[in-house]
Formats: structure tokens, sequence, C-alpha cells
């Protein structure tokens, strides 16, 4: 595993399909690996052809994302849309 980076890693989110084919229970998290996103797809769905992929999403794109909403929790006036309960404001 030495040469697998951060871009060559990525977060699949989804559920195996019952046998009628459609996704049923928990979301379930699982990483895979590959050159790049589209490998790392193609390999997973040969791996795992029960498992209907609900989000595939690289480790850099993971990063970013939450670099960004920290930034944006940091802003007087957010740039996204931002949602706080009532408990912890």
């Amino acid at each position: 595993m030495s040469q697998i980076r951060k871009r060559n890693v990525f977060l699949v989110t989804g559920r195996y399909r019952d046998a009628g084919g459609m996704p049923r229970g928990d979301l379930i998290d699982c990483i895979t690996c590959g050159v790049n996103e589209e490998s790392a797809r193609k390999h997973f769905e040969a791996e795992v052809p029960n498992f209907a992929i609900a989000t595939f999403t690289g480790l850099l794109a993971l990063e970013h994302r939450a670099k960004k909403a920290i930034s944006v929790l940091a802003e007087e006036k957010p740039s996204w849309l931002v949602l706080v309960e009532p408990a912890l404001r």
C-alpha cells in the first residue's frame, strides 16, 4: 500500500441490493483506491456488483469541503446555507 496517495483514495457510500435488485438496509461507507476516479469506480463495481452506490467522493475533495465548511462557519455572513438547532445557539 505504499503507492497509495490521497488522490488515489475514494469514499464510497451506498447499500447492498436485495434479491429484487433494490437497495436496502443501512448506508455503508467503503474505501476504494485506484489510479483515478474512473478506474477506482470500475474496480469497485466489479468487486462488489451487488452494491448500489449513493456517493463516490475522492479524499482530496472531502478534505477540501471540510476546510470550506470550517471557513464558512467563521464567516459573518456565510456563503453557504447554515442551519443551527436552537439548542446549539
